[in-house]
């Protein structure tokens, strides 16, 4: 389930189709919306890189352990795609807060 809901988050912020609070951008005109954007995108990104971080600090942690999950699959595999769904995400938005596309009007 954990690897099934990051490659979902992942595929979702491919192309900003994730879950977002968008109350105030209704409001604003085209250019305040691409400025809200850049700075949410900015970030959302940050958060992503500081989850990816303490993620891999994480499954540093498991893997010096050497628990198993089940089988002979370590636990530190399973959870290998927090960091990466975070770091994957947090480039996305990066790019997006960089070079935002243009905005599509619902």
């Amino acid at each position: 389930m954990l690897w099934l809901g990051l490659i979902g988050a992942m595929i979702a912020s491919r192309n900003h189709r994730h879950i977002k609070i968008d109350i105030l951008s209704r409001y604003l005109s085209p250019p305040n919306q691409l400025r809200l954007r850049r700075f949410t995108d900015s970030i959302t990104a940050m958060v992503c890189f500081i989850v990816a971080w303490y993620a891999f600090t994480f499954v540093r942690i498991e893997y010096q352990d050497g628990m198993r999950a089940f089988e002979n699959v370590p636990v530190w595999l399973a959870e290998a795609i927090i960091p990466f769904g975070f770091l994957v995400m947090a480039v996305r938005f990066l790019v997006s807060a960089v070079m935002p596309e243009e905005l599509q009007v619902d």
